[in-house]
């Protein structure tokens, strides 16, 4: 309980944060200020998600980042995705089959866009 109630208030702290950032700071981060509202609202569990699925693709979370576009539509179709369950099985699968056990990604594509030819 504690813990859902720190999480809040950084939550809350971060979105006052991103409120008071100027339009050249948005700019250099590469994000609308609701873009980056969003973001700093989400659930840490979600890019994580992102990341981790990175991970399946060979792809690393500097990587992902690097492309901000990107980034935020990734976090952004994560969020909204109806696979968590099926992703969060697939995650903890030893051995899982790698990029081609994750046809039930929307944000597949995009990965298989960063990720490095073996």
């Amino acid at each position: 309980m504690f813990e859902w109630i720190r999480q809040l208030a950084k939550r809350d702290s971060d979105t006052a944060a991103v409120a008071a950032l100027g339009a050249r700071d948005l700019a250099d981060m590469g994000v609308s200020r609701d873009q980056a509202l969003t973001l700093a609202a989400m659930p840490v569990a979600v890019s994580e998600r992102v990341r981790a699925m990175g991970r399946v693709f060979g792809v690393s979370a500097d990587e992902l980042a690097r492309d901000r576009r990107d980034w935020v539509q990734m976090v952004e179709t994560c969020a909204q995705c109806r696979s968590t369950s099926q992703c969060r099985s697939f995650m903890l699968q030893d051995g899982h089959p790698g990029p081609n056990g994750a046809g039930f990604c929307p944000n597949r594509e995009t990965f298989a866009h960063h990720a490095h030819p073996a």
